[in-house]
């Protein structure tokens, strides 16, 4: 359900020549401006995060969060250590994976049009079948898509923008690609989340297309995308998971292959609504992860980051008095 916008052109402070709307959401509460025109240009003009947060007015103790963490790569180190833009996202790596920021090769992979940083994480050469790499938030963050009371809202989105290398997988050098809520970003596989993927394997049991999947408990469904993956493209993916007070889950996904200007956006829902991670012990936090799998390899394999997001909207049951 998308937030109302509605024009609004005196806001205190505002230089001359700039102009904004307001953002109201679906209980009437303000949620703040964003900038539509400067100096006589209009667009979509917004403020990046590293990591933000409004708390919509409420009676009670019941409040509505609204929490942004956006990661450009713009930090010299991604390590997990060293948390990238504000402190909210991390590299996960083992057995020999590992990732690297702001190389021209990248830079140059995704053109002067990119945004600001860029990163690759990579399975490694070690010789093994289990090394891995992902950018990550803080394991356990998301108590599942539980039911919000009236007037509030359990929503989940996400969002990356990255680049395929000039070879995704082979027989000898298996793979798998991951990006959106998961309750793991390790070589290990997901029990618990909904997210994209794609299985670079043997060439007879290999993925085409981006895959949506569906698990809880250790139990799957997967649906194509409609959209190819393949070497040397640019991909960004959008996937959105919202549940309604009437207990109804919706999932929308968005997958564009920016380098040949195709894109299919549609909504899916499993089969069986049990591999929804619909409990408060389904946990799941955001990331991405790139991983070995099949037989030991010394060949690594990699995928290009330009940024990373994810915006999580859900009730709370505590006031925030700084918001």
């Amino acid at each position: 359900m998308a937030d109302t916008i509605i024009p609004f052109n005196a806001i205190s402070g505002l230089a001359t020549g700039i102009t904004a709307t307001t953002i109201v959401d679906q209980t009437g509460a303000f949620q703040g401006s964003v900038i539509t025109g400067i100096n006589g240009l209009t667009g979509n003009y917004k403020s990046l995060f590293g990591a933000n947060s409004v708390q919509s007015t409420a009676v009670g103790l019941t409040a509505q969060l609204d929490y942004i963490a956006f990661n450009d790569f713009e930090s010299q180190i991604l390590s997990a250590s060293a948390a990238s833009n504000g402190g909210v996202w991390a590299l996960g790596n083992a057995n020999g994976g590992s990732a690297t920021v702001g190389s021209t090769t990248q830079i140059t992979n995704f053109g002067a049009d990119k945004c600001f940083g860029v990163a690759t994480i990579s399975t490694g050469t070690t010789n093994n079948l289990t090394g891995y790499s992902g950018v990550v938030m803080q394991s356990n963050l998301l108590p599942g898509i539980f039911l919000p009371t009236n007037g509030f809202v359990t929503k989940y989105d996400y969002e990356i923008l990255w680049r395929t290398d000039s070879t995704t997988h082979t027989d000898a050098a298996q793979v798998y690609y991951r990006a959106g809520f998961s309750n793991t970003w390790t070589n290990a596989t997901p029990t618990d989340g909904v997210y994209f993927e794609f299985a670079g394997l043997a060439a007879a049991q290999a993925d085409t297309q981006w895959q949506v999947v569906f698990t809880n408990g250790g139990s799957s469904e997967r649906f194509a995308t409609g959209v190819t993956m393949a070497a040397s493209k640019t991909y960004k993916m959008h996937l959105c998971v919202e549940r309604s007070t009437a207990g109804t889950v919706t999932t929308t996904y968005t997958v564009y292959n920016v380098t040949d200007n195709f894109s299919n956006t549609a909504s899916v829902s499993p089969v069986n609504s049990a591999r929804l991670i619909t409990g408060t012990t389904d946990y799941a936090t955001p990331g991405c992860s790139i991983k070995k799998t099949g037989t030991a390899t010394t060949t690594s394999r990699l995928i290009q980051l330009d940024y990373i997001g994810a915006r999580i909207r859900r009730p709370i049951q505590r006031p925030i008095f700084l918001l």
